[in-house]
């Protein structure tokens, strides 16, 4: 391979720093191995920026690094990963870069245009995440995108999906993702909690929220995995609703859809709850449906099944209940479930079987418009072997249970979960 190796007192090789750690320690280094072994040619990621499009989960989730404006390289003919990143925007000592990615092949930002192209003369298939969502084929990823621009200037150059393949391993969460999942389902717990116990009339929603995440910070959460939902009286009925603008009054409910980030993993709740303290019969009435729907996608929940056929048998209760019309139908149909990991909407393909290892949310809905009543209530939801286990099972979730909330008869504690599991 003829390379010409511009080395700068910044570029960082194998030979300075010792090696890098082996892949039974590694569990990034095991990630790329896996990723490497199902396809031929180079995979490139971009990480993206924390202070403007985001941080890109798939570079995390094979570098463990969360540096803002780099490249990561894997070369599939030769085993080799790299790196080439901004010194200037990456705060990290390139020892501990080195120690957490287990790369110790590290180069200036600049120079992946040319490694890139050298790679491809001897195989021109690139992989990289196309700069489209599946479920929504008019967002267009801006970490994707720069890849496609920088892949666009080299000639002889085929472009392949790496998300066909690499999305499919971040589908089945190992040990350690389970844990940082756990944990961040804790925090959201708590801070809805906090959010359902402060509710009376007179307060906006974004006193609410700010309640929440103030809880999901004093307890280790740096930020939400998602923008907080308040909604309120006619907000309810907004799936995204987001402004939490709104002066609550007495006789709404509150659709809460919160969420608090640990150790970059999300968790993902939503209760519906009375601003007075009490649901009114008719409120009652709606919240039980929900529930029920709720309950029997839960017991559906098993290895084998799909996204679909659960989305179907919510879809068959609210017929059988009499609330089809209205059901997950919020100015657009949302789905029933979705997967949930680094992001709160995990990267699935809907027609794929649930198998062991595999987090989803169960979040039924009716909306109500002619009533100003819109009732949403979401867990999490991990597959195992051979059913589900509702991680938020401990989540006050009964009509009855959310009102003792806010009668303060129910004591939010902080306790982490996943230690007594």
């Amino acid at each position: 391979m003829k390379i010409k190796f511009r080395i700068l007192a910044s570029v960082v090789l194998l030979s300075v720093l010792g090696p890098a750690q082996s892949l039974d320690d590694n569990v990034y280094a095991a990630r790329r191995q896996h990723l490497r072994s199902m396809i031929h040619g180079q995979a490139i990621l971009y990480s993206g920026s924390e202070e403007t499009i985001g941080l890109d989960k798939n570079f995390y989730y094979l570098s463990g690094l969360a540096v803002s404006d780099a490249f990561l390289l894997l070369d599939s003919s030769t085993g080799m990963d790299m790196l080439f990143i901004d010194p200037e925007k990456t705060p990290m000592p390139v020892a501990e870069i080195i120690q957490t990615s287990g790369i110790a092949a590290i180069y200036l930002r600049d120079q992946i245009g040319m490694f890139l192209a050298d790679h491809l003369a001897s195989d021109p298939d690139v992989y990289f995440p196309f700069a489209y969502s599946p479920s929504d084929p008019g967002y267009l990823y801006p970490d994707c995108l720069v890849i496609e621009q920088l892949v666009n200037g080299l000639p002889y150059c085929h472009k392949r999906n790496l998300g066909e393949f690499l999305y499919p391993l971040r589908m089945v969460k190992d040990q350690g993702e389970m844990t940082l999942i756990k944990q961040a389902v804790v925090i959201t717990k708590c801070g809805a909690l906090a959010g359902i116990a402060a509710l009376r009339p007179g307060l906006y929603e974004y006193e609410i929220q700010h309640i929440i995440e103030d809880t999901f910070q004093a307890l280790g959460a740096p930020r939400t995995s998602f923008a907080s939902i308040i909604g309120s009286g006619p907000n309810s009925l907004v799936l995204h609703y987001f402004e939490n603008s709104r002066k609550m009054e007495a006789g709404d409910v509150v659709v809460m859809d919160v969420g608090a980030e640990y150790g970059r993993y999300a968790g993902d709740i939503t209760r519906t709850a009375p601003v007075s303290g009490h649901f009114t019969p008719r409120q009652r009435e709606v919240y039980e449906i929900v529930l029920e729907i709720q309950r029997r996608v839960f017991a559906a929940c098993r290895p084998g099944v799909t996204l679909l056929d659960l989305n179907n048998v919510a879809k068959a209760c609210a017929k059988e209940k009499g609330y089809g019309a209205y059901f997950n139908f919020s100015g657009w149909r949302h789905s029933t479930c979705h997967s949930l990991g680094l992001d709160a909407h995990d990267p699935f393909t809907s027609g794929r079987p649930l198998a062991a290892g595999m987090v989803i949310t169960v979040e039924p809905g009716i909306y109500l418009p002619a009533e100003n009543l819109g009732v949403r209530i979401e867990d999490d939801v991990r597959i195992t072997e051979n059913a589900g286990v509702v991680l938020t099972a401990d989540v006050p979730r009964e009509a009855a249970e959310i009102e003792a909330v806010m009668a303060g008869c129910f004591q939010p504690e902080y306790e982490s979960r996943f230690e007594r599991e």
